[in-house]
């Protein structure tokens, strides 16, 4: 797995939650 592509999801992942909660 490639670190970029990692970082990438992962990134995603938190903003998305982040946004979820309205944090």
């Amino acid at each position: 797995m490639s670190y970029i592509k990692f970082y990438k999801k992962v990134s995603r992942n938190y903003w998305s939650s982040r946004r979820d909660k309205h944090f």
